[in-house]
């Protein structure tokens, strides 16, 4: 959707208001941390304060740290605020004809990649930071071997009990369908846009391995590897 003139030049004019306040506030604090001194050096060791930054901001080492549980889901409302942000920003642009996030898409899926870049990129960006954290938390928190920590570990007993699961999901899903089936309920499920867009195998392709094979097991690592033993070990 486009604004008419007068519109743009109306919110063009109210994100420059609202960039003025927040750029003279942030001016103030500035003024302050400028004003202070230090007793040594604020720009030696770039490459450990970085990853400082990374690991304190990005991956709330510190908050985690803290109190476990109640810091990973503020990881979680985080990243979901970097995402809405993304999109507030592209829906401010919008109005002037800015294709913000489809640009940025489009920078992407446009490019004629062989297939195996597609996944490899979707994978860093949906997987890395949470598989990274893992790794942080276990050297941080736990004993550092990351595969004991989150119960990743083969038993004999595996034996048994795995094909008796495996069966008796797929006993459930099976009476689910059928009830889903013969009472028409409508549904839907996340391969239905890779139906839509079986004619773009740059698409399809990355998607099944990412939702087949990747999801499933990043998925265990962190809800019952990492969230469920935190909660249980807090309830």
């Amino acid at each position: 959707m486009t604004f008419a003139a007068w519109e743009r030049v109306v919110l063009a004019l109210a994100i420059l208001v609202s960039a003025g306040i927040f750029g003279r506030d942030l001016a103030a604090k500035l003024r302050l941390v400028s004003a202070g001194r230090s007793d040594r050096p604020r720009t030696d060791r770039f490459g450990s304060r970085l990853w400082r930054v990374v690991r304190e901001v990005l991956f709330h080492a510190r908050v985690v740290g803290g109190r476990p549980v109640v810091g990973l889901l503020h990881a979680v409302v985080f990243f979901g605020f970097v995402a809405f942000g993304l999109e507030t920003t592209d829906h401010f642009l919008e109005p002037f004809g800015v294709p913000f996030l489809p640009f940025v898409l489009r920078g992407l899926v446009g490019q004629r990649w062989p297939i195996a870049v597609y996944v490899v990129l979707v994978a860093v960006i949906a997987y890395g930071p949470p598989l990274v954290f893992w790794r942080v938390a276990s050297a941080r928190w736990g004993t550092g071997n990351a595969s004991s920590d989150i119960g990743l570990t083969v038993r004999w007993v595996d034996a048994g009990w795995g094909p008796v699961t495996w069966l008796s999901c797929f006993l459930a899903q099976a009476v689910v369908g059928v009830i889903v089936v013969a009472t028409k309920i409508p549904f839907q499920n996340n391969t239905d846009q890779i139906r839509a867009a079986r004619d773009n195998p740059g698409y399809v392709i990355p998607m099944l391995v990412l939702a087949v094979l990747a999801a499933p097991i990043v998925e265990e690592i962190v809800f019952r590897g990492m969230v469920l033993r935190l909660s249980l070990i807090h309830i």
